[in-house]
């Protein structure tokens, strides 16, 4: 039984990542973000991003984490996500929280 629930468990996970994946790359496309996928390790995914464009990719990161979770949300029937998802990724004074920007995002 164990082996059977870590395949869905697993297999969701790789879902999610090739739709997060996809939704990135067409926001870096749409928006002219010069940033590229670099690797994914477990839970943590890495782009290659100009500095120029280091707060854009953050804000795309966060734009498709949001829209990934909300498409697994409507496909399992949740009508909402909780309001932590909901967040911007900006604080008060208008910079990427440190974390968005030294976790998912790589400066070159």
């Amino acid at each position: 039984m164990t082996s059977r629930v870590n395949w869905v468990v697993q297999s969701s996970a790789v879902d999610y990542l090739h739709l997060m994946l996809v939704c990135m790359r067409w926001l870096l496309d749409s928006y002219r973000i010069d940033g590229r996928f670099c690797i994914s390790i477990h839970d943590e995914v890495r782009y290659l991003v100009a500095s120029d464009d280091r707060y854009r990719a953050a804000l795309a990161l966060q734009i498709t984490n949001l829209l990934t979770r909300s498409m697994f949300a409507y496909k399992l029937g949740f009508d909402n996500l909780p309001m932590v998802l909901s967040c911007s990724p900006l604080n008060r004074n208008g910079s990427v929280l440190g974390f968005v920007a030294r976790i998912c995002v790589e400066y070159v």
